[in-house]
């Protein structure tokens, strides 16, 4: 399995979400059923990166195929290896300044 080992200029969010089904009938009652235990979503940035740092994240994203391929993840703050993909079938690349960029990478759990 590859691993995503470069380093953002911090981890922006870290978002605990649930899986919950809710079911709402006619007469206004609610059905709800969870569908497994949380996973969680980290949204990256990495900013003011050259062009060779940028095509090393965005190569590490063709490879995946966008969010097809798993892989591992070691979170900077809390050190622990997670496997997630990639949480959208796009990447938006910032160009801010001449041969520098921005980019925001969304990662989401996989159980």
């Amino acid at each position: 399995m590859a691993t995503f080992s470069e380093e953002p200029t911090y981890v922006y969010t870290e978002m605990k979400q649930h899986k919950t089904n809710v079911i709402s009938f006619e007469n206004g009652k609610e059905a709800r059923y969870s569908k497994g235990s949380f996973v969680r979503e980290f949204t990256l940035e990495f900013r003011s990166l050259n062009g060779t740092d940028k095509d090393t994240i965005v190569d590490f994203y063709i490879a995946r195929e966008g969010r097809s391929e798993t892989f591992d993840w070691e979170n900077p703050i809390d050190s622990t290896t997670y496997t997630v993909r990639f949480s959208d079938d796009a990447l938006s690349i910032e160009n801010v300044d001449y041969d520098i960029f921005d980019i925001l990478v969304n990662f989401v759990e996989v159980l």
